[in-house]
């Protein structure tokens, strides 16, 4: 039974629900329902939608640029919503597009340590630190705040007022 759902392509997946598991198998829904409780300890219905949700997870980190929407359409959730709150049930609260950007940034952090290391590792050379950038046109990145710089223009004041 569990190799039925697992074993769905990510196109298949979307029809996949207690119905579609129980039509498969040939036996009734609540038949199914009883005894997959019994046996798992956790209802299908819960089953499925863990299964939906590493699928989710696996397609958040494969492809960082896919809409979210694409992500709950691939998976049968007809609405954004209803995904995202199955989603969050079982990632501590985490919304799917946090879950991606999180797992974006590690996936650069880990790119980061293991060009450092390999640049360690290497005789003569020496590991460099990116240059800290702004985000924002016209800012210069300094420490420990962020002053603005204008072309032509210097400051009157001594004291460096931050902008917020």
């Amino acid at each position: 039974m569990e190799c039925l759902i697992k074993d769905c392509k990510n196109s298949d997946f979307k029809e996949v629900n207690a119905g579609w598991v129980a039509r498969q198998l040939q036996v009734t829904l609540s038949h199914l329902s009883r005894t997959f409780l019994l046996l798992r300890g956790i209802s299908l219905h819960e089953f499925i939608d863990r299964e939906k949700i590493k699928r989710a997870e696996i397609l958040l980190k494969r492809y960082p640029k896919i809409k979210i929407k694409k992500v709950a359409e691939t998976l049968g959730y007809s609405s954004v919503s209803y995904f995202a709150k199955v989603f969050m049930k079982y990632n501590d609260n985490l919304s799917p597009l946090c879950y991606r950007l999180i797992s974006y940034l590690n996936q650069m952090d880990r790119r980061r340590s293991e060009k450092q290391e390999t640049a360690q590792t290497m005789p003569g050379v020496t590991p460099t630190v990116p240059e800290m950038t702004s985000p924002m046109p016209g800012v210069t990145p300094t420490s420990p705040e962020m002053t603005p710089t204008m072309p032509g223009i210097t400051p009157t004041r001594s004291k460096v007022i931050p902008i917020y």
